[in-house]
């Protein structure tokens, strides 16, 4: 369910905008609350092996996107992603 006016599924849809084909999408749940993860891996046009890792989370109406992007060497970001995402907070607005 989505907080606000946006769910996550419109905030993913939008997040994932410019990403190159064959993006994957899942639902996720961390300490701070549900999310989706969006995902791809591609060849731009020089050549280079990309890869993208989108998180999309809402909290109070706003939207976080948390984006870990690799060039030839997707297993640099892969050990990280969880572990940060498992640990990110938002503080609170003052």
């Amino acid at each position: 369910m989505g907080l606000g006016s946006i769910s996550l599924d419109d905030a993913v849809t939008r997040a994932k905008e410019g990403m190159p084909g064959g993006v994957t999408v899942e639902k996720v749940t961390l300490p701070i609350g549900e999310g989706r993860i969006a995902r791809a891996d591609y060849q731009n046009r020089i050549g280079d092996e990309q890869t993208e890792v989108l998180y999309v989370l809402l909290d109070g109406g706003d939207e976080y996107i948390v984006r870990f992007a690799a060039t030839n060497g997707k297993e640099v970001i892969e050990p990280i992603v969880d572990p940060v995402m498992q640990t990110l907070r938002i503080r609170p607005k003052v």
